[in-house]
């Protein structure tokens, strides 16, 4: 539920400052406004970002087939609350744009009843966590969100659970927003979110100058579209749209990309989820915390025809890692070969291994035709790490 606590924020509207303020513990979020108007503009403000974001994804990303189980349960139930008719496409992302549609026009319509809700929330008997008025409203989680009761346990910031989140539809639209916004890829069979790291949600509520320097950095005034807008930080992953695996080579990959973008960031994790899906089951294959200062510092110091070279090889070696790919062998080898360099590289830029070594392997392991045994490339690679000699030449 982390994702949820990201999407208040103050902004703006015509008349003026929307007035609040938000704090964040472990175990809760309070909203505070002068009055409801300020809570209500926050609620549509997450749904209308939601949405365009999703409006934006539709155009270039795959969204996989909704689960049978979510069709007749979860989906069904919200779409009946919210009074709007079943998607033609039978995928989550085209279930999600009905569900915020028909959320946005219901918050316009009840804003008392959504402030009402979402003020709501309790833990049953059962040990379940009950969100908003289920007293009328029972939904269950998607499949697509079980895959932490199943595997790890359920947690909600230090609060931990094993049994089910229930929810009104209300709460429900919410959840679906942000998996709308966090959503980066379905490809090779695995789904990619893009989760807002806590310490940077919990930094970006209690401290005004961070706040304040990451809408600069994005050029927005609202921290939701700095995170998962059009130049959202946050986004990249979507931009990428390979799984992180394997996450060395992804990592490097996300740092050319973050340096693509003109960003200069300090102190911002990317935590990425890995979720296969087989068309009848869930799988959290994976949960990443990228430290992305080392690998943007690596990316700014190269020039412009290494960096693209350089990510092809990446992109073919996440490409190789799952099937074989004829171009990408031929240019830069089988997997085997692919990942040894990816893993020399990943361990130089973090200092574990000598540069003179990941550049010999680069010489000796590569098809002689690789565009990364070109003597300025491999030259361009190794003053990185010794930038006396760039200085001198």
């Amino acid at each position: 539920m982390s994702a949820f606590t990201t999407f208040f924020d103050s902004g703006v509207n015509t008349d003026g400052i929307w007035n609040f303020n938000v704090s964040y513990m472990s175990d809760s979020l309070v909203i505070e406004g002068e009055n409801s108007e300020t809570v209500t503009y926050a609620i549509s403000n997450i749904l209308k970002v939601a949405l365009d974001s999703l409006e934006r994804k539709e155009k270039y990303l795959h969204f996989p087939k909704v689960h049978r189980n979510d069709v007749q349960g979860p989906l069904k139930k919200v779409l009946e609350a919210l009074r709007v008719s079943s998607p033609q496409n039978q995928d989550y992302g085209s279930y999600a744009k009905k569900i915020i549609e028909g959320a946005l026009e219901d918050s316009e319509s009840k804003p008392d009843e959504w402030i009402n809700s979402l003020s709501m929330m309790s833990i049953e008997s059962d040990g379940s966590i009950h969100f908003g008025n289920t007293s009328k409203t029972k939904i269950s989680n998607l499949q697509l969100f079980k895959v932490e009761k199943y595997e790890h346990g359920k947690g909600f910031g230090d609060l931990k659970v094993k049994a089910d989140f229930i929810f009104d539809e209300k709460w429900f639209s919410l959840v679906i927003a942000g998996f709308c916004l966090t959503y980066s890829a379905f490809t090779q069979g695995e789904i990619i979110l893009s989760i807002v790291p806590e310490e940077v949600l919990i930094r970006s509520l209690r401290d005004r100058e961070y706040k304040r320097a990451v809408k600069e950095l994005t050029g927005s005034n609202n921290l939701l579209v700095s995170f998962f807008g059009e130049r959202g930080i946050f986004r990249l992953p979507e931009k990428i749209n390979l799984p992180p695996n394997p996450i060395d080579a992804y990592s490097i990959l996300l740092g050319i990309a973050l340096k693509n973008e003109g960003f200069v960031i300090e102190g911002f994790p990317y935590v990425l989820a890995r979720l296969r899906f087989t068309g009848q089951t869930f799988t959290l294959l994976e949960k990443s915390d990228i430290r992305i200062e080392p690998f943007l510092d690596f990316a700014k110091k190269l020039s412009k025809k290494t960096l693209e070279v350089l990510r092809e090889f990446l992109v073919g070696t996440i490409m190789l890692s799952y099937y074989r790919n004829d171009y990408y062998a031929s240019k830069y080898g089988d997997y085997s070969v692919c990942y040894r360099l990816v893993q020399s590289l990943y361990q130089t830029i973090l200092g574990s291994r000598k540069p003179e070594e990941t550049v010999y392997i680069m010489a000796r392991s590569l098809p002689e035709n690789s565009p990364l045994r070109d003597e300025w490339i491999l030259r361009d690679i190794y003053e990185v790490f010794f930038p006396t000699i760039r200085e001198t030449c």
